[in-house]
């Protein structure tokens, strides 16, 4: 009976011994492994446009900026009012019919991300946001 014991505690001690090294292989993933930041331009911005070809349209858009990590972050949160004044700023330009299909909102977000680069560029050639995420685009 000792012996089915002992067979029985060596094999749940390798068990054991398994799972602690899988927690610590992870915990080192999660060290290593880059924390991508979100930052959220709040309020939303929202912007008339297309008014010299007839009736003025709205833009409500929710904006989110990626950036790499948590410094990157913090920098860039410091300039987000000259970010999101380039941002109503542009869509404030847009002609009538330029936000209507996917692949127009498509575009946009592409050129806001352009425009967050420049705006950012004025004050420091460090920083660097990864993408311009639009979490709602609503036109009317």
């Amino acid at each position: 009976m000792s012996r089915y014991l002992r067979v029985l505690f060596f094999a749940l001690s390798l068990l054991f011994l398994d799972v602690s090294f899988a927690e610590e292989e992870e915990a080192e993933e999660a060290e290593a492994a880059p924390t991508i930041q979100y930052l959220e331009l709040k309020p939303g911005i929202i912007a008339n446009y297309g008014s010299s070809s007839g009736k003025p349209r709205l833009l409500n858009a929710d904006v989110t900026l990626q950036v790499s990590d948590e410094d990157t972050a913090e920098k860039v949160s410091m300039y987000l009012v000259p970010i999101r004044h380039e941002l109503i700023m542009m869509f404030s330009n847009l002609k009538y019919d330029e936000a209507d299909s996917g692949a127009q909102v498509e575009e946009l977000r592409a050129k806001a991300l352009e425009a967050v680069h420049s705006s950012l560029s004025e004050w420091s050639e460090s920083l660097q946001v990864a993408d311009v995420i639009f979490t709602k685009f609503v036109t009317e």
